[in-house]
């Protein structure tokens, strides 16, 4: 099983790795562009390499603002850093730190 889970996250990797080559080899072509940049976020993010992913949910924002991915993206990125906030608070909770 074990076997299993690390050949699906290398490649998951691959692929984040591969959008992530796309998104800069298309960026003329704006459809492709987005779901290139979509997907190497939401591969990241799967892999938990939350600053990755935000770092192409945040290109995918910023270059093209005004689509639907974009909110997508803006969202994602909201709900990495509530979860990210909800973590530490758990750490410090479980630590014996409540703030």
């Amino acid at each position: 099983m074990a076997q299993y889970h690390a050949e699906a996250l290398k490649r998951v990797r691959q692929a984040g790795e591969s959008y992530a080559r796309l998104a800069d080899e298309v960026k003329d072509v704006p459809p492709l562009a987005r779901e290139a940049l979509l997907n190497a976020g939401k591969a990241y993010e799967s892999l938990g390499e939350v600053d990755t992913a935000k770092t192409y949910y945040g290109r995918l924002a910023q270059e093209f603002p005004d689509i639907g991915e974009a909110q997508a993206a803006q969202k994602a990125v909201a709900k990495l850093d509530a979860d990210a906030a909800e973590m530490a608070a758990l750490r410090d909770q479980l630590a014996g730190n409540p703030k």
